[in-house]
């Protein structure tokens, strides 16, 4: 498909919160053809809630990122539209844009084992220095006296200095919760399903003929035609000059 043939489809499937297959729409080659896919869409309700979450944050990243609406479909993979070094700022605008409470962007991996490690080590150097001064009586033999104190600490001291460090560094919140944008969006759904739901409720299913009406305006605003040309045996090639 031409930039022409995109943006309309884009244009559509954000409009009435239905996703246009590209195995589907390869067949439609009439204005009618379209249409009658968009009403089989429609009939199982005007907004599937998952396509709704997707369409919403798409637009806040086009709005965020700076980024054509083709460019992200839900196959698209969020490492490459979000890079690390501004990751967290963006991450905070696109949830202000969406108006949309977003995943939390989480700590690498190799920060979980680097806090293991450095609580860890605290423990044991606390161990050594306090075990012989409050076991000497009981615990003479310098193994046991190495020994002695774990069972004081060792259930509290590191679960709680890895969440410490955590949240003494969260700079280092850059890692993503998901790999996908469709992932994302079912993840936002998610947290977000009342205020989505909601929203959905109060959009009236269009009727046909106010649904044909605006497919009209979306082909006359894109190529720029006039409003009589958009009927339904118009091939979208030849005769609307759609690329």
């Amino acid at each position: 498909m031409g930039l022409d043939s995109i943006e309309i489809v884009l244009r559509i499937e954000e409009t009435f919160a239905v996703d246009l297959p590209d195995d589907e729409l390869g067949s439609i080659r009439t204005v009618g053809e379209l249409y009658a896919l968009l009403l089989s869409k429609l009939d199982g309700g005007y907004a599937c809630l998952s396509s709704r979450a997707f369409y919403r944050v798409r637009r806040a990243m086009t709005e965020v990122l700076g980024m054509k609406r083709e460019s992200i479909r839900p196959s698209t993979q969020l490492e490459r539209i979000l890079p690390r070094y501004s990751r967290t700022f963006d991450w905070k605008r696109i949830q202000k844009e969406s108006g949309l409470r977003l995943p939390a962007l989480m700590h690498p991996r190799w920060f979980h084992w680097a806090a293991f490690g450095i609580c860890m080590s605290i423990y044991l150097l606390f161990c050594l220095v306090t075990a012989p001064i409050l076991f000497e009586p009981i615990a003479p033999v310098s193994g046991l006296r190495a020994i002695a104190f774990p069972w004081a600490v060792a259930v509290g001291w590191i679960p709680f200095g890895m969440l410490l460090l955590r949240f003494a560094t969260p700079f280092l919140n850059y890692e993503l919760p998901m790999a996908t944008a469709g992932e994302l969006a079912q993840r936002v759904l998610s947290l977000n399903y009342a205020l989505i739901g909601r929203d959905a409720l109060k959009a009236e299913r269009p009727n046909t003929d106010e649904v044909w009406r605006i497919l009209q305006d979306i082909f006359v605003d894109q190529l720029q035609i006039d409003r009589e040309k958009v009927v339904p045996e118009a091939n979208i090639l030849y005769d609307l000059g759609c690329e």
